[in-house]
């Protein structure tokens, strides 16, 4: 009980330190009418969008972060020094959505609105420099050897990409309940962990559980480290570690121990991410609910069926979250991921494959096909009058 009411305490400490900002902190700069030039710091992974490029930047000058965006064709690298002139804006707010409140889980409190052009100070260096660039070559090969959209389903899946996605087609995947498959997630961590296990079988048990746990660690430092992948692959571990053992008291205490290791980092993961609330959710449903569902007629191959267990499992234990947070609630979920969860760790799978140069074109061929059954799927039944019901 001590302990408890001792971690409590430090976590209200910390989110008082959050809540205070300096004098010379940018948030005071807001508003205020004032054009102001200086040089700042790319400090984020650049989010490249199919209208614009979204970068976080940090001041050379003064603490904080803000919001830029630029044209798709003023592009530039993560660790860039950039000479800026513009005015600093409050992020909107609105009742559905508060803007401000979603860039507080990246540290942004302003946006920055251009007066003039853009011009590059410095390029960046480094090893996030590096993996970024890296990032982007992979990128780049699976748009040069698969259509569209199946490199953008690749790249969402294995790299966390959601660029190549229009709005519509977001928001199919949103009514079909399937957003969780197009994006670096705990569920995209749990199909890599039951793929690797099943490839593992022969390789004893604590052996096994260090190589996937060595093979996440490279997969965080391919998709940059990035919060919510290093937020899945959190919660991955942790499901890794109940499916391997098997013992609920252990994991539930683990669970919460990362989560409040992830509040102190940044508590906006308490109070603004929905993503962090939904991975917590999701793999309190993997540890609890997934032994109790059993559905043989899914094919076992290849860890298909656990995959799709996984998957129904997460999609329980969410509901409140995704009722809550985003007002809709997808009735056609279950089929939709009954048909199209088995084709997930295929693509996955051949995602990674297809980086052999020998394999590349057959593997692409067989990308290519899956993709188009998918997205079939995912647009028959998001035209179904009631897919899904709004709150």
């Amino acid at each position: 009980m001590w302990k408890s009411m001792g971690l409590i305490f430090l976590l209200l400490i910390r989110i008082w330190v959050w809540n205070q900002y300096p004098d010379n902190h940018l948030i005071h700069l807001n508003d205020n009418g004032e054009v102001y030039e200086f040089v700042g710091r790319i400090c984020f992974e650049p989010d490249y969008r199919r209208d614009d490029i979204r970068y976080v930047v940090c001041p050379e000058d003064f603490p904080g972060r803000f919001l830029l965006k630029t044209s798709v064709y003023e592009k530039f690298g993560y660790g860039d020094s950039l000479r800026l002139r513009g005015v600093f804006t409050e992020p909107f707010e609105m009742d559905e959505f508060s803007y401000k409140n979603y860039l507080r889980i990246f540290n942004v409190s302003s946006i920055f609105e251009l007066r003039g052009t853009v011009k590059r100070v410095k390029g960046g260096s480094g090893v996030m420099n590096r993996l970024f660039r890296f990032k982007i070559g992979l990128l780049e090969f699976y748009e040069s050897k698969l259509n569209e959209p199946a490199s953008s389903l690749v790249a969402g899946l294995l790299l966390g990409s959601r660029q190549g996605f229009s709005d519509e087609v977001m928001d199919q995947f949103n009514r079909t309940g399937l957003t969780h498959i197009i994006a670096v997630s705990g569920y995209n961590i749990s199909i890599i962990i039951l793929i690797l296990t099943s490839l593992l079988k022969f390789v004893p048990r604590q052996i096994r559980f260090w190589i996937i746990g060595l093979f996440l660690l490279a997969f965080m430092a391919i998709t940059s480290f990035t919060a919510s992948v290093i937020r899945a692959v959190a919660m991955g571990i942790i499901s890794l570690a109940a499916l391997e053992v098997g013992e609920d008291y252990n994991f539930a205490r683990a669970l919460f121990i990362v989560a409040f290791g992830m509040a102190m980092w940044n508590p906006a993961f308490l109070f603004y991410d929905a993503g962090f609330h939904l991975s917590f959710l999701a793999t309190l449903g993997v540890v609890y609910l997934a032994k109790y569902l059993d559905f043989k007629f899914v094919p076992d191959a290849f860890g298909l069926r656990a995959a799709f267990v996984l998957t129904i499992a997460a999609q329980i234990a969410t509901l409140p979250i995704l009722i809550i947070s985003f007002g809709r609630v997808s009735v056609i979920s279950p089929v939709a991921n009954l048909l199209v969860a088995p084709f997930v760790p295929i693509v996955m799978l051949c995602g990674v494959l297809i980086l052999i140069p020998f394999l590349a074109w057959p593997i692409s061929l067989l990308i290519n096909t899956v993709t188009l059954i998918i997205f079939a799927v995912v647009n028959v039944l998001s035209n179904f009058s009631y897919s899904s019901i709004s709150f």
